[in-house]
């Protein structure tokens, strides 16, 4: 089981920690180094890093062999955003200058009501 345990800011960018737990009594942590150049320019949002962290983690986790086990420290970087960003972007619809058009004419053709006409005799107006 993988488990986050947090981050630290340090020089450079941020540190994200986490635990493995999987045989009895056998626990490994990890840590994974985002550079400040991932953030740069909304490239990754800071509520983002323990996501990118955790999906990179896990995939290595799946591919490390037994008589090589996977280093205690890894890094994040670019390519690793960029394929973060790619897999988890909406797969609606792109808004279009004509779905926009319609959106505001629905707008426009939908009865106003006042949310505030019930409040004129309530028990706080008095």
């Amino acid at each position: 089981m993988l488990q986050y345990l947090g981050f630290s800011i340090v020089a450079g960018g941020r540190l994200y920690s986490f635990s493995v737990s999987g045989k009895p009594e056998t626990t490994r942590r990890f840590t994974m180094f985002v550079g400040d150049v991932c953030f740069a320019a909304g490239a990754l949002k800071y509520q983002e890093g323990p996501g990118v962290c955790y999906r990179k983690l896990t995939s290595a986790l799946h591919s490390e062999e037994s008589d090589a086990p996977l280093a205690a420290e890894q890094h994040l970087n670019q390519a690793d955003v960029a394929d973060f960003k790619q897999a988890s972007a909406p797969k609606g619809k792109p808004w279009t200058e004509k779905r926009r058009q319609e959106a505001k004419e629905r707008l426009k053709a939908a009865p106003v009501r006042n949310a505030f006409a019930g409040a004129q005799n309530s028990a706080w107006r008095r």
